[in-house]
């Protein structure tokens, strides 16, 4: 029982660290290790991960509003949306098979890794000061996360 109270504090600092330095509230990773190296069903890995980002999440926020204003203008509809729509996403993915679920989740990470090899080793874009997109844009963006995240 202490074991396991030292293992799950100690992965708690490393996603914690890790979710604060890249921004992903550490659920990319603690999903994963919690399926593989603590035997979780997917379902299970990815609720405990929501669990622990929630933490995460509020202090990031936190931080990155300090050094970077949030427009909520932008905001406002990713919040909404996404919240609306995370729980379609959780009582989607409660139905489905874990094992489907896993593999949606490997696709996932797999796009992700090659969005950003993309992004770092493609022709370099000047950053945009401004928005490209209206809100109504950032409320689509905010149900497809918002789904996305809760399945």
């Amino acid at each position: 029982m202490l074991i396991d109270f030292a293992m799950y504090g100690a992965l708690g600092v490393v996603l914690g660290a890790l979710g604060g330095l890249f921004g992903i509230g550490g659920a990319l990773i603690a999903i994963p290790v919690l399926g593989m190296w603590f035997g979780l069903d997917q379902q299970m890995a990815q609720g405990t991960a929501l669990v622990m980002s929630v933490p995460n999440v509020y202090l990031a926020l936190y931080r990155y509003h300090q050094r970077n204003k949030i427009e909520l203008r932008q905001a406002l509809p990713l919040v909404l949306m996404s919240f609306c729509f995370a729980w379609l996403g959780a009582m989607l993915a409660v139905g489905v098979d874990a094992g489907l679920i896993r593999w949606g989740f490997i696709g996932f990470l797999l796009a992700i890794t090659l969005y950003n090899l993309f992004k770092l080793y493609g022709s370099v874009r000047q950053p945009v000061n401004g928005s490209r997109f209206g809100w109504p844009s950032y409320g689509a963006l905010g149900a497809l996360a918002g789904t996305t995240g809760g399945m």
